[in-house]
């Protein structure tokens, strides 16, 4: 599995239960700002597929919500977010 295949799985989480394709440039200007090419992404919600249910996705996410609060991954609080996810160190 590549990096972004483990990011677009993880991403519908995120987006509720959404599947959005991930992109990288957003748009591309030429000198004078002429925009030459525009990214044109799904949108969760609207044009994007939903894969699983909204309650599952909630679910998933308050789980890996947990490992940061109480869990392995308890040191990226000091970061200060309370919306971190991360996923279990393996036993």
């Amino acid at each position: 599995m590549t990096p972004m295949q483990m990011m677009t799985g993880y991403s519908v989480f995120a987006n509720g239960g959404f599947l959005v394709t991930p992109y990288f440039i957003q748009r591309i200007e030429d000198a004078q700002g002429t925009v030459l090419s525009k990214a044109n992404p799904e949108v969760a919600g609207n044009t994007a597929k939903q894969v699983i249910d909204v309650r599952n996705a909630y679910t998933m996410v308050s789980m890996l919500q947990d490992v940061v609060r109480h869990g392995t991954a308890f040191r990226a609080m000091q970061l200060g977010r309370q919306d971190l996810p991360a996923k279990p160190a393996p036993p």
